[in-house]
């Protein structure tokens, strides 16, 4: 079984370590990033996604939350809340009021949509351009609310170790498009 969020982003996957003693858990995460990537929004330890910046070196850090498979749309409900909250915030134009609107808008930064996520029983799913099998849907999310979603390589990186999650989604105000009808 795959979770949403493993289908955003560019996915690794990781066995826990073992030291001497027990298993290790994880903490954060360090990735190296490319210029211009930001704003980006990730994972802390308290299974949040909070805003952050690359360092001089060039990392961005993530937290790793404990999430087991079975509670990681509750993850995504927040990562979703958070791009809305974010994008409110700063002004970046990332929520629309139709589908039509988030892919025009997506269209305007040069972007191609990959998928898309929606609530269930959304009736606007039959109308749209995607493949079925891009065309996810979360039962987290309100209808007739969605996420219009930029390829994985653009919108970033999810990390698993056991049941431990990391998230490093850049291009937060370009490479995702919330769909919130009023």
């Amino acid at each position: 079984m795959f979770s949403i969020l493993s289908q955003l982003f560019v996915t690794e996957r990781h066995r826990p370590r073992s030291g001497g003693v027990g298993f290790s858990l994880p903490v954060f995460g360090e990735q190296t990033v490319k210029e211009n990537i930001e704003p980006l929004l990730v994972t802390n330890m308290r299974n949040e996604f909070v805003q952050t910046q690359k360092s001089r070196d060039g990392y961005a850090r993530y937290g790793f939350s404990e999430c087991p498979l079975e509670k990681e749309e509750e993850l995504f409900l927040k990562f979703f809340e958070a791009l809305i909250r974010e994008g409110h915030k700063n002004g970046w134009g990332n929520v629309t009021l139709t589908l039509s609107l988030a892919l025009e808008r997506m269209s305007q930064n040069g972007i191609y949509p990959s998928c898309l996520v929606m609530g269930n029983n959304n009736e606007e799913v039959n109308s749209t351009a995607f493949a079925k099998e891009r065309v996810f849907i979360a039962d987290s999310l309100p209808k007739p609310t969605a996420l219009l979603v930029a390829q994985a390589p653009f919108a970033g990186t999810y990390n698993r170790i056991g049941d431990h999650v990391g998230v490093l989604a850049q291009h937060a105000d370009k490479a995702f498009v919330v769909v919130l009808p009023e």
